[in-house]
């Protein structure tokens, strides 16, 4: 999980009115900067189970070595979906310390029409800089995610990347709504 869900709006939890079955798959390049290493990745996540308190996430990865991870996440839907997505991250095996601070600085927004495989969507987007200091370690990274209401789950299209270490593009390659209906 990348820290494209925490730019999502503040006031909302997109998994409020997702449904059971509903689905979004994604391509994500990656780039090590410090081993000049190149890899690509799949990863589809699933509405899997849902009641008023909270949604299940099922998220498949898939690497190039054709190992697969699969990882469930407990949503609750009672507060928006910024407010947990640190949790998530730490379920999802990125490593922050518990006296990380992170700070989160607007950079932009705006509207932009993407075209993905033979698709168009109409998009909103979100740029910020997201600054973890770890001690007296500080690690800027820039962060911009498209969405768009026509994609299922948290509407991500698009998310660009980059800190010190690291640059990655994640990219919607195909989404379904409810069991095997598709687009």
């Amino acid at each position: 999980m990348s820290h494209a869900t925490s730019v999502l709006s503040a006031s909302s939890n997109p998994y409020s009115v997702a449904r059971v079955g509903d689905w979004t798959e994604y391509e994500t390049s990656h780039y090590i900067k410090v081993r000049e290493q190149r890899f690509v990745a799949r990863a589809r996540s699933e509405l899997v189970e849902k009641n008023p308190q909270h949604a299940v996430l099922r998220m498949t990865a898939t690497f190039p070595d054709g190992k697969k991870e699969e990882l469930r996440f407990a949503i609750p839907l009672d507060r928006p979906f910024e407010d947990v997505s640190a949790k998530l991250a730490r379920e999802a095996g990125e490593k922050v310390p518990p006296n990380a601070r992170i700070e989160r600085k607007p950079t932009g927004a705006g509207t932009d029409k993407l075209f993905i495989g033979e698709r168009v969507y109409y998009t909103t987007w979100t740029s910020v800089e997201i600054t973890v200091t770890i001690e007296l370690q500080e690690t800027p990274t820039n962060l911009k995610v498209w969405v768009c209401d026509d994609v299922p789950l948290d509407g991500v299209v698009k998310v660009e990347q980059d800190n010190p270490a690291m640059s990655m593009t994640m990219v919607l390659v195909d989404y379904g709504r409810a069991r095997g209906k598709r687009r």
